[in-house]
Formats: structure tokens, C-alpha cells, sequence
């Protein structure tokens, strides 16, 4: 079966997939110069001045954040201006496993800074001894699990 923006998004005319493409390419560069700001802010000037912990889990979430864009809104950028799916079956895959990974990772770092926050406003004076490793290491695992759920099902070949 072929595949275009015709069938998958119902694009008709070329005034429409020019359109959506500007858009996707504006939301794409906004979103990896914010994410660039944010890391080196936080990494090299200190910019964000809140709880470590927090950082910690702020630059996974803009680290995951520039993964989304590279694997799959560029992508989709790219695909709608040429009107076809030029980087194969096997990037298809992997774009598949790094969207609902970092997806799934995404959800478990917003959950995790809602916790630390709530920690930290339930028990200030132990917020203190807080580590950063622990949020390192949670992070990773986030990531992991993510992974390792969002890539089983892409893992396995489905015949049309």
C-alpha cells in the first residue's frame, strides 16, 4: 500500500503541506533553541536557581525534549515537504521506539519533579540532604523502562 500525506493526513493540496511544514519546522527550531537554552543556562552559567534535584530533572526533561524533535518532528517536517517517507523502514522503527520511549520518560519526569517539589514543601529542612545521584539514576531508569516498553511491540515485524 502507498503511503503519502494524501492518505495519512488527508493533506489535498500543496498550499496546505507547505503550510504545515512551515509550522512544523518553526515549532521544531523554537522548540531545540529552547532546550539548547535551558542545558547550557543550567549547566554552565547556573541560571536556574532552584532546589539541585529539580535542575537535575528540568535538564532530563529538555533533554528528552530535543530527542522528540530529532526523531520524530523533524522527520515529519522533512516528509511533508517532500510528500514522501524517505528515511526507510528501519528509521520508521526507530522513530517509533524513541517517540513512546522519551513519551513514556517525559511523564515519569513530570511526576518526578511534582514529587521532589511536594518533598520539598512537605519536609524543608530534610530537603537539604536531597541527592543528585539518586536523581541521575532515577532519571536513567525512567528512561530505560520507557524503552524497553515502547521497543518490544516496534521490535517485532508486522507483515501487512
Amino acid at each position: 500500500m502507498k503511503y503519502d500525506n494524501y492518505t495519512l493526513y488527508g493533506i489535498h493540496s500543496s498550499t496546505e503541506r507547505q503550510l504545515l511544514t512551515a509550522y512544523t519546522s518553526t515549532i521544531a527550531m523554537s522548540s531545540l533553541i529552547g532546550d539548547a537554552l535551558i542545558l547550557i543556562g543550567s549547566l554552565r552559567y547556573n541560571a536556574i536557581n532552584l532546589h539541585k534535584v529539580m535542575v537535575v530533572f528540568i535538564q532530563y526533561i529538555a533533554l528528552a525534549d530535543i530527542f522528540l524533535v530529532i526523531f520524530t518532528v523533524l522527520p515529519e517536517a522533512v516528509s511533508l515537504a517532500l510528500n514522501r517517507w524517505v528515511f526507510g523502514e528501519l528509521f520508521c522503527r526507530i522513530e517509533y521506539c524513541v517517540t513512546y520511549s522519551v513519551l513514556g520518560t517525559f511523564l515519569l519526569l513530570i511526576v518526578a519533579l511534582s514529587l521532589t517539589k511536594l518533598l520539598i514543601l512537605k519536609y524543608p529542612f530534610r530537603a537539604v540532604h536531597l541527592s543528585t545521584k539518586i536523581a541521575h539514576f532515577s532519571s536513567l531508569v525512567c528512561f530505560f523502562c520507557s524503552f524497553v516498553l515502547a521497543a518490544l511491540p516496534a521490535l517485532t515485524k508486522i507483515d501487512d
